[in-house]
């Protein structure tokens, strides 16, 4: 059936947007990128390889019901927190950050290496899905419009790496008085380099 990217269909478990071909498996875009160390991972788990049911959480598949196991493989391990980044945003670490919570985890998303996509306004809804699920962001080294811009649009706790007052340190990316005094608002923290 002809259709085209990003289109919303009705799968078997409920709506599904269509993506571009991308991460097939047995081809170079499913690789890990030459430059990342795997050799000492504990674990490589696979997902989205059940051609009936796409998937987006680490944790299920987009069914809701089918388990990837990485819950239990956590839990064996003694982990509480997990921390998360990767593509994309608003879909696949939003997911996996919501499904960690509901699994009883603590999730933190680094946003500096994150992608959203960004459809139809997924990435603000995916921020306040965050934030009302008590998901930590964390922003570093950001411009005065890229600060503000994610507190407007993550209502949660906020964490403010490699920044420091600007009565301090001189710089663009050094946080303003307003600026320590929204992150104080919203308990965030602020971590100087």
């Amino acid at each position: 059936q002809e259709a085209s990217p990003y289109a919303l269909i009705e799968a078997s478990y409920g709506p599904q947007v269509l993506w571009p071909d991308h991460c097939i498996q047995g081809t170079g875009g499913a690789d890990f990128h030459s430059d990342l160390e795997t050799k000492n991972a504990d674990l490589i788990m696979r997902k989205g390889f059940r051609p009936a049911i796409d998937s987006y959480s680490a944790f299920q598949e987009n069914d809701r019901q089918t388990s990837t196991g990485l819950a239990g493989y956590l839990r064996d391990r003694g982990i509480e927190h997990i921390t998360l980044c990767g593509l994309a945003l608003d879909f696949c670490v939003k997911w996996s950050a919501l499904d960690a919570v509901a699994n009883g985890f603590g999730a933190t998303v680094l946003t500096d290496a994150c992608r959203a996509i960004d459809l139809d306004g997924s990435k603000a809804a995916a921020n306040s899905e965050m934030a009302a699920a008590g998901i930590t962001l964390v922003v570093s080294h950001l411009a005065e419009t890229a600060f503000w811009a994610a507190l407007d649009h993550f209502g949660g706790r906020v964490i403010a790496t490699h920044n420091c007052c600007r009565a301090l340190c001189e710089g663009d990316r050094q946080l303003d008085d307003a600026q320590i005094q929204a992150m104080i608002g919203r308990q965030g923290v602020i971590g100087t380099a």
